[in-house]
Parts: structure tokens; C-alpha cells; sequence
């Protein structure tokens, strides 16, 4: 019987193949593109999604659950699967003129990104010039856009700016001795110009009429190790 979206069943058989696929991640340092392909087809990208641009409309519960069953496979393959989500539902943040440019080719683009301020940002007619680096962006070697957010000189606060792939790029840095699989690398912005349509402040996050991230944001971690413990028990019972 499928429930919601179907998200949770579908997260059953990305599981199995992420399972599979585990050992390979581990030792690649990042997912197997059949794995990512699973999670974009499983439909965790256009999850959080706005509904009049293809998204699926999907509740919190359904996402915790369905990451949740991903990681009794592979805690990697479900930490993305969470980055697919989540940072689809920040771009969605995005003016409508941005969010169209994200999703002009459909729902399942794969969004990954980075909240932390390490870049900057001047103002350009039309828009703002951005540079900066931001560490361990989960999943972006296989991104088609990525989210990162920067500070205005003489300004409080920060913005977020979208820019698709082939605007930015991508250092090898993740070495970590756990989670290798999550290819968690460095996201390079070298002076690029993002329209006005593609950035938003920071602060929409945590106010107005959507969900405040501060509220939420826990259900992009916990949910995998959540499902990571459970399989972990399983192999000792």
C-alpha cells in the first residue's frame, strides 16, 4: 500500500542498492551514479518542491521517514538523499523568477549547498558578484545547482545565491575517516555574477510564513542516523 508521495516505499528499494553500492562509496570517496540516479528517482529531489513547479508536495514526516529507511543501507546514500530535499526546499526560497531558472528542466534537479557565510558578495548592477569557498558540501559532484551564501561588505546579515553547474567548482577535499561516501567536497566561486532572481536574504529562512528552518533543520540529520543505527542492530541480532 503506498502512502503520502510514496516516497517511503520507494526509499525501500534505494536502499537495497545503496546497500549494495556501500563499500564502493566508501572507497570512491562519494555515491555510485546508480545510487544517485536512485535517489533522484525515488523522488527525494522534487520532494519539498513547489507543487507548480513539479514538486510532490511532501510532509516532514514522510522525508524523516524515507531517509530514515534509506540509511539502514547506507548512512551515505540517505545523508544525501536528506541534502537532495532539504536543499531543494532552501531554492525554493528563491524568487519565482529563480526558482524557474532551478527547475526549468524539471523537479528532480539534484540542489546541494552550503548555509555557513564563508563567501562574499558585492553588488553589480542587476545582481551581485560572489566568490568564497564553502567545505563539505555533501553530494555536489554530482549537482546540477548549488546554494551557497555569502556576506555583503558594511552590511549585517547574509544572502544566499544560487548558481547552476558550471559556475562553480569543485575541490577534492573530503578525506574524512567516516562518511566518505557522502563526497563532501569544496564548492569554489571565483567572482561570478548571480542576478537578483537567484538570491535571497538568509533571514526568510527563519521567519515569515513557511516553516522556520530553525524548527526543521534537525530532520536533515537525525533521521540518518536514526535509520544507520537500525541497520547496524539488525547485523548484530
Amino acid at each position: 500500500m503506498v502512502t503520502g508521495t510514496g516516497l517511503v516505499e520507494r526509499a525501500g528499494g534505494l536502499r537495497e542498492v545503496a546497500r549494495r553500492r556501500a563499500a564502493d562509496a566508501e572507497e570512491r570517496r562519494r555515491l555510485t551514479p546508480d545510487v544517485v540516479a536512485g535517489v533522484l528517482e525515488s523522488g527525494f529531489a522534487r520532494h519539498f518542491v513547489p507543487v507548480g513547479f513539479g514538486g510532490a508536495g511532501g510532509t516532514f514526516r514522510e522525508f524523516a521517514d524515507a531517509v530514515a529507511v534509506v540509511a539502514e543501507g547506507c548512512a551515505a546514500a540517505a545523508w544525501c538523499a536528506s541534502v537532495a530535499s532539504s536543499l531543494a526546499r532552501v531554492a525554493a526560497f528563491l524568487p519565482a523568477q529563480g526558482q524557474a531558472e532551478v527547475w526549468a528542466e524539471g523537479a528532480d534537479a539534484f540542489v546541494v549547498g552550503s548555509l555557513s557565510p564563508a563567501g562574499k558578495a558585492a553588488a553589480a548592477p542587476g545582481g551581485w558578484r560572489v566568490s568564497g569557498s564553502w567545505a563539505c558540501v555533501s553530494g555536489v559532484d554530482f549537482s546540477d545547482w548549488v546554494v551557497v551564501c555569502a556576506v555583503l561588505p558594511g552590511q549585517a546579515g547574509a544572502r544566499l545565491f544560487a548558481l547552476p553547474r558550471g559556475a562553480y567548482a569543485v575541490k577534492d577535499t573530503w578525506s574524512a575517516s567516516g562518511m566518505r561516501g557522502t563526497g563532501s567536497n569544496t564548492v569554489v566561486v571565483d567572482d561570478v555574477f548571480v542576478p537578483e532572481s537567484r538570491s535571497v536574504d538568509r533571514q526568510r529562512l527563519f521567519d515569515g510564513p513557511a516553516v522556520p528552518i530553525q524548527a526543521v533543520n534537525g530532520l536533515s540529520c537525525a533521521p540518518a542516523a536514526l535509520g544507520a543505527a537500525r541497520g547496524a542492530l539488525r547485523l548484530w541480532s
